[in-house]
């Protein structure tokens, strides 16, 4: 039923994003037999980012490219935590297989050229069986779970009654901390934004050091996504709007001296015009901005009922 959502989900996660998805997807395939590792952690610092109590480890990788750097640097860390596991062969399970997983956006070059890197792994590691994960095989796991777990894998439950009633909840846990820390980073540049058009009408002069900080506050937004639909739907709203009020800027002012902005020479009915739409523009990239930050506090709202 949810497919069509998984597949955009995959097309449009980077990083950590990706690896959070897989995360879910697993929770809900394995249950308790799958353990995510911290990056942070000692496995973590051995290319390993979970792994099943039957001893197969996986490694998750979402590439824009086949990059060899990386490609060496991840079969070193194979080497390096396949000895880690020997030394630690009394805490975690021995080692059967090693699951690259990826993120290859259907693009069977990345797949191809990794399975040529994993054959000496093969020929090294005979008692290990290495495998490649693509999104096409994620996709299979996906089909397999029932409409509810497909639900919780792409988040379409996180309603405040729903996560309480989840309890505290490793996964949910895990994607509020990130919306959290995605509206945490963003802050500092909203409030300088909500400050700077508060100050500049742009039908006045104005300092035009304050465009840097909506410049850096746009790409911000456009390089993160979160997890909660409604604050995904502000930061989508939130980048358009602050587009507008851009063209808006560019179309209509021009420098004046170094460092200030002012109207473009314009007929009185273009000024009036102008006048009606910058002021309307700044009360919504206001306002779209003050619901971004709201959504912090909702965050941590939702993290005491759920006693944290």
């Amino acid at each position: 039923m949810y497919e069509m959502n998984f597949y955009n989900y995959l097309l449009k996660s980077k990083g950590n994003e990706f690896q959070d998805v897989f995360y879910r997807l697993m929770k809900e395939v394995y249950s308790k037999q799958f353990y995510a590792i911290k990056p942070n952690g000692k496995l973590g610092d051995h290319g390993c980012d979970g792994y099943l109590s039957d001893g197969t480890y996986f490694q998750v990788y979402s590439p824009e490219k086949a990059e060899k750097a990386r490609q060496r640097k991840m079969l070193v860390d194979f080497v390096k935590l396949y000895r880690f596991l020997e030394k630690m062969s009394a805490s975690y399970p021995v080692i059967t297989a090693y699951i690259f997983v990826f993120n290859n956006k259907y693009d069977a070059v990345i797949t191809m050229e990794w399975a040529e890197k994993i054959e000496v792994l093969k020929r090294n590691y005979p008692n290990v069986e290495f495998l490649i994960w693509d999104n096409q095989f994620l996709q299979k796991l996906f089909q397999s779970c029932d409409i509810s777990a497909q639900k919780r894998i792409l988040n379409l439950y996180l309603s405040d009654d729903e996560v309480i009633g989840r309890g505290v909840n490793e996964i949910v846990s895990q994607n509020l901390y990130q919306d959290l820390s995605n509206i945490t980073q963003l802050k500092k540049y909203i409030n300088l934004v909500i400050k700077y058009i508060e100050k500049n009408d742009f039908l006045a002069p104005f300092h035009d050091d304050g465009l840097d900080d909506i410049d850096v506050l746009l790409v911000m937004l456009e390089n993160i996504v979160f997890n909660d639909s409604k604050l995904e739907g502000i930061r989508l709203k939130s980048i358009n709007e602050i587009r507008i009020l851009c063209n808006l800027i560019c179309y209509n002012t021009s420098p004046i001296r170094n460092g200030i902005g002012g109207p473009c020479r314009m007929d009185r009915k273009e000024y009036q015009i102008f006048t009606e739409r910058i002021k309307k523009q700044r009360e919504a990239v206001y306002g779209v901005l003050h619901k971004l930050l709201s959504g912090e506090e909702k965050i941590i709202g939702i993290f005491q009922k759920m006693g944290f």
